[in-house]
Formats: structure tokens, sequence, C-alpha cells
């Protein structure tokens, strides 16, 4: 579609054109019989014309010349092409041009010339009558001053019969003649023509510097596009030469001297064509393909340094070199477009489009330059070059649209990204909460079991020296052969408490590190419970005898559970240990054991000092380990309790605590009869 579009931009800048297009009107019925013109025509007028080689006739001294001095000559057409005895005239010089036409006679009215720019100096005659000159026409470089101009002439005819006379002369270019169509028709439509060819050439000038500065200040802004500031500077000084060819508007807005015009319009081209090529270089580049232009880069330099400090007469034949260099980059961009499309790369066709408009509108103005044939019979760069840029717009807006749209698809996919993110970052950071409070609740229970551990650590420091030290009191005691045997046997038995109590301790302190470290493992099996609390009873008789307290028992026999015979055989030592150490002497101690339903259920009741209502709900916490002394002052570590609901616990069992200050304490603990399923 793009490339359709393109098409019709083209199609239509061609249209405009068109008015010039066929304004060439060759004659084949001798052109100096004219009796077939009408004045609804704009014609060229071509050859043949009489030319006179360095002579100056005016026309009452034609017909008095000798006729083997003038040659017939085709115009347009430099003189350099001429031969007269077989040899080829020079580019310097002077002569006179003269051609003879006839009117019909049936049409009457002002008649209109079109002069183009001659090079380097006329004057132009009807019927002996000066018309127009520019420049100064001399027979020598001294007597001669060049200049640039095109000149519309108004003549009202007198006669049928006209006499159209030039005198031209070159002494300051590298070759001289009447080089592009002159234009002849009634004079309103050659005024209209005229006058559109001049709007059409500035509207045409002025879009091209437009889209110059446009593009030139954009590149700015894109620097990435080395591109478009080669090609934005290239259009720029196509509209310099434009404005330095044609009609030659700089003399309007900054008159210059006829050298520095030429040598403006010579630097512009090849600056343009250097940095036009640069510019096709830069959109898919190659390295190779860079040295090449490199080297013609430097040429083209040197080219552009003669043109500076010689005369137009010597810089003039770089226009050859000039062909060479446009054909060499013509070649090079067309390498590198075949490269790049083997490389499966995509190619801006546009660009490949503009490209071939340019090398079209380049060589038309090369053979109008050489005075050859050519297309168009005027100078269409600077058209050519607007038609580049129309080209170079669709491509650009083509790609600021794709742009666009990618943008929006990324900006809808940044838009998804951040809602996902900052759904992300809520839920990480809710995470972090999360986990922050665990860690915060961790650390706090880390310092509260650092706090219990080193509390545990400072009782049992304290606890097992007692025992130890009365143990060995204790031995240095009975083993003196002279005390009295009653009083040894009291010593033997305070010993045995001591060391039972010692016994007690060390299996509450590794029972509860496992506890602690989940690595206490238990065997439950099917067990007569009633034969372990009688032979736990049994162990403390010495101890209750001691201290003359009356164990009661209501133990029926045979009553099984499912338990773990080890760890429940520290949970009655524990409460019994406690019973006996906190009932006074005289007290009673009470243990019952009976079987409900699915469960038994075991009570350890003593009369003994009870517990605080503060103590009780520290002890059932376990946030705290709380050590009191006995009624005989005997010492504990404050784990039994404790220990004992996390063993129950364990055997999947309840454990419940009942007890006042001065009242006595009661513990009641549940056993499952069978294995849970």
């Amino acid at each position: 579609m793009m490339r359709a579009c393109a098409l019709f931009y083209i199609i239509g800048i061609i249209l405009l054109f068109s008015p010039a297009i066929g304004l060439s009107h060759s004659g084949s019925d001798s052109e100096k019989n004219l009796q077939k013109f009408g004045f609804d025509d704009i014609i060229s007028i071509h050859g043949p014309w009489d030319f006179y080689w360095n002579k100056i006739y005016h026309g009452e001294l034609l017909n008095q010349q000798d006729t083997l001095e003038k040659i017939e000559v085709q115009l347009p057409s430099y003189w350099s092409d001429y031969t007269i005895n077989g040899l080829t005239l020079p580019g310097l010089g002077f002569g006179t041009f003269t051609k003879t036409i006839v009117l019909s006679s049936d049409k009457k009215g002002p008649i209109g010339v079109l002069i183009p720019a001659i090079d380097v100096a006329y004057r132009f005659y009807i019927n002996g009558q000066l018309m127009a000159s520019v420049g100064t026409v001399g027979t020598t470089e001294k007597d001669e001053v060049p200049g640039y101009m095109n000149s519309l002439v108004e003549y009202w005819p007198q006669t049928d019969t006209l006499q159209l006379l030039f005198h031209v002369s070159n002494f300051h270019h590298r070759r001289g003649g009447i080089w592009k169509e002159v234009k002849f028709g009634e004079l309103q439509q050659v005024k209209n023509y005229f006058l559109r060819d001049h709007v059409f050439d500035f509207i045409s000038l002025g879009v091209l510097l437009a889209f110059g500065l446009f593009y030139l200040i954009f590149s700015f802004f894109n620097k990435e596009e080395k591109s478009l500031l080669f090609l934005s500077v290239s259009f720029i000084l196509v509209f310099i030469r434009g404005m330095c060819t044609n009609h030659f508007p700089i003399n309007f807005v900054f008159p210059l001297s006829w050298e520095w015009m030429v040598k403006l319009e010579y630097l512009s081209t090849f600056g343009a064509l250097l940095l036009g090529v640069w510019g096709f270089y830069f959109i898919k580049p190659i390295r190779w393909i860079k040295w090449v232009m490199q080297f013609f880069t430097g040429a083209n330099i040197l080219a552009l340094i003669v043109i500076l400090i010689t005369k137009v007469a010597v810089f003039s034949y770089t226009l050859y070199a000039f062909y060479v260099f446009l054909v060499s980059f013509v070649l090079l961009y067309a390498i590198q477009l075949v490269i790049v499309m083997r490389r499966n790369r995509s190619v801006p066709m546009l660009y490949v489009l503009g490209a071939i408009v340019l090398v079209f509108a380049a060589f038309n103005d090369l053979m109008i330059a050489a005075s050859d044939n050519y297309i168009f019979d005027f100078y269409i760069l600077p058209q050519m070059f607007i038609v580049f840029v129309l080209l170079l717009s669709v491509s650009f807006f083509q790609r600021y649209a794709s742009t666009l749209k990618i943008e929006k698809q990324l900006r809808n996919e940044l838009t998804n990204l951040t809602i996902e993110l900052e759904s992300t970052v809520e839920k990480r950071t809710s995470q972090v909460i999360e986990k922050t409070q665990i860690i915060e609740e961790q650390n706090q229970l880390l310092q509260k079991d650092i706090k219990l551990k080193n509390r545990i650590l400072s009782i049992i420091g304290h606890d097992i020296r007692s025992p130890l030290s009365f143990v060995i009191m204790g031995l240095d005691v009975v083993s003196d052969k002279n005390i009295d045997e009653g009083y040894r046997n009291s010593f033997v038995q305070k010993i045995l408490f001591s060391v039972s109590n010692l016994a007690l301790l060390v299996d509450n302190l590794l029972s509860w590190g496992l506890s602690q470290n989940k690595q206490l493992t238990i065997y439950p099996d099917e067990c007569d419970l009633s034969t372990l609390i009688n032979r736990t009873v049994m162990n403390y008789a010495g101890i209750s005898e001691n201290k003359k307290i009356t164990f009661y028992q209501d133990v029926p026999s045979n009553v099984s559970a499912w338990y773990d015979e080890n760890t429940i055989h520290i949970v009655l030592r524990n409460l019994l240990s406690n019973a006996l150490k906190f009932t006074p002497q005289g007290g009673e101690i009470s243990i019952s054991l009976k079987q409900e339903s699915d469960q038994v259920v075991v009570s350890i009741s003593d009369s003994g000092v009870g517990i605080s209502a503060g103590v009780k709900e520290l002890l059932l916490s376990g946030n705290d380990v709380v050590s009191t002394e006995g009624t005989n002052r005997e010492k504990g570590t404050g784990l039994g309790l404790i220990l004992c609901r996390e063993l129950i616990t364990l055997n999947n069992g309840h454990f419940s605590l009942e007890s006042e200050l001065g009242t006595g304490t009661k513990v009641v603990f549940t056993l499952p009869v069978k294995s849970p399923q």
C-alpha cells in the first residue's frame, strides 16, 4: 500500500511537469518557414540556425557575407561540438547565430520569446532591433563580462518575416553557445508559462528548504538516525544549487558575481551528492562498502578544493569527475542493496524508489548541462528531491506510526508489568512482614528458651551439687565404724533418698532435653499400669516412713493401658517425689487408679503445703521454671510438673492440676486403654 502511494506521488509530480514536457516541438518541414505556426502553441526553436564563428555581424551585413563563412547548426548545443573545415571549434570564442522565420499571415498579435541562460554573454535582436542582453559580449576575455539570466522578450511583429539574431561570446567557461532551448509563442501564453515556471521553481525550492531544515532539526533529537542528518544537509545543498540554476533566484535574495554563483552551483552539486550518498549508506551500512566510499569521498573533497581555488574555465571540467562519482555511487548503492537483501535484512523500498528518482534527475540535469538529448528541458533535480522528500516523509511517518503502535503495546505491557510487579511487591511485602513477625515471635520464643535454659542450668548446677555433696558426706559418716548403728541406718536412708532424687533429676533432664529438640521417641504398648504404680510406690516406702507419711492406695489389680512404660514411670516418680517433698511429716498421700470407658484415670493427692495461683499458672504455662524447696528444704529443678504434662500428652493422655495454697495438691492424668487409631 505504501509503495502504491509513493508511486502516485511520483506520477503527481511528473504531471506538474507536464507543461514543460510538451513544449518541445520540432518542425520537420524546414524550420526556416513556419507557415503552420499557430499562436496556440509554445514551441522550441531548434535548428537549423546559421552560425558565424568569431564574427559579430548585424542583420544588414549578413546578406553581403560569403556563405562559406557560415555553418548550419542545431540548437541547443555548444559550439565546441561544431566543426569547420574538419576542425573542432574550441570552447572559448564568440560568434553570431541567426535564423529567419515566417509567420502565418492570418495570425496577428504580440509574440514572446523565452531566452534561457547562455554561456556566457549575449545580445538578442529581432529584425535588427536589440531586444535583450545579458552580460557584455566581447571579443576577448578582457572585454567580456559574463552573466546568467533568463529573459522574456515581448515583440509586436510589423511583418510576417522575422530575423532572429544572437551575438554570443564565451571566455570564462569551458565552452560556450546556446545550450538550452529558446521558446517562442503568443505573448500571453509565454508570459503565463514563464510565470508558472517561476512560481513552481520557487515553491519547489521553498518546500525543499523547509523539509531540509525539518529533518535537520529532527536529526538533532534522534542522533541514532545518522542517515537523516546527511540527507537533510543534502536537501539544503540541493536547495542552494537550485538557487543558482534555472531562474537564478539567488540574484533576487543575495546577488553574487557570476563566477561565485557558478562556484556555489558546483560546490552544492558535489556536496549534495557526497552527503546524499552517505545518507543512503547509513540506512543499511556495510563495512567494506564504507572503505570504498571513503576513497571516493576523498576524491570528492579534492574536487571541492579545485572548485574553490580555480576559475570557472578550469573547475568546470570537474563535471566529468562528477559523472564518475555519480555512476560509482549508484553502483555501490545497488551492490549494497543486493547484499542487504541476500542477508535477509529488510530494505526500505521507499528509499530505493527515492534513490532511483534522484539518479534519474541527476542524469537529466547532466545531459542538459552537456546540451545533449534529455527528457526534461530544464533542471529537475530540486523537484525530484521534493519527490524523494515526499517518499522519505511517507517512510518516516510510516515508521513513526509503527513506533507509536509499538510504543502503545509496550506501554500496555509496561502497565501490566507494573500492576503485576505491584501485586508481586505487595505479596512479597506481605510475606516479608509475615516472616518478620514469625522471626520476631521465634526470637521471643528463643529469648524465653534461652532464659529458661539459663534458669535450668542455674538450678541444675545447684541441685545436682547438693545431693552429691550430701551423698559424699553421708558415705563418710556411714564409713565410720564408731558411730551408732541406728544413726548409720538413718544416714543410709537419707543417702538413698538423695541418690533417688539425683537419678530422677538426671532422667528428667534427659527426657526434657529430648522433648525440647523433638527427639524423644516413645514405644507405647498395652502395659499393666497397676503393677507399675505399685512398684513405684514401693521405691518410695523408705522415704515415706522416714517422714512418717501415710500412703493410701486404691489401685485395683490387672488394670492395663496403652502407654510407653519408661515415660509413664518418670511421670509417676516425679509426682510421688513431689508429693513426698511438699507433704510435712505425719501427712497423707493418696493414689488411685480406675478405668472409665476407653481410658484409665490416675489420681495422686497429698495433704501438703499446696501451690499458689501464680506459681500454678507458671507451672502449667511452661514459660518459666519454678523451683521451690520441700518441707525439709529438699531441692528441686522445677522441671517435674512441666515434664509430666509433656510426657502425658505424648502418650495421648490428659494432665490436670488442682491446688490451693495450704490445702494440698491433686494431680490427675489419663491414658488410653487401647491404641488410638
